[in-house]
């Protein structure tokens, strides 16, 4: 029988959300940085943020930064071996960060969307 350790769902997402970065990295520097010529404007970001399928990359890519970016640190912390209650407070410090981080930058995406 397979036993499924209390880590292995982190362990596995960190490497998921890696290779996913990698790919979120490769279309946005195409896209930016080599599919046009001119210069990177304002009004050329506002103008590709108007889509929906580009609000929705962003969104996922804020997502998955903010997930690899946190889980990474929440295992270095984990790193210290704290005590359960330091444990406790570190990590819903950590997930309502995260959370907040993520509403901050869907409200910061969404302003420039109208």
């Amino acid at each position: 029988m397979l036993i499924i350790k209390r880590g292995l769902w982190s362990w596995f997402l960190q490497r998921i959300t890696g290779l996913l970065l990698v790919v979120g990295m490769v279309v946005h520097f195409i896209t930016l940085h080599f599919e046009s010529h001119e210069p990177i404007t304002f009004e050329r970001v506002t103008t590709r943020l108007q889509t929906h399928a580009w609000q929705i990359f962003d969104l996922t890519l804020l997502g998955l930064v903010l997930y690899h970016g946190l889980n990474g640190l929440w295992a270095v912390l984990l790193d210290f071996a704290p005590n359960e209650k330091v444990k406790n407070y570190l990590g819903w410090f950590v997930t309502l960060f995260g959370i907040a981080t993520f509403i901050f930058g869907f409200w910061a995406l969404m302003a420039y969307t109208k």
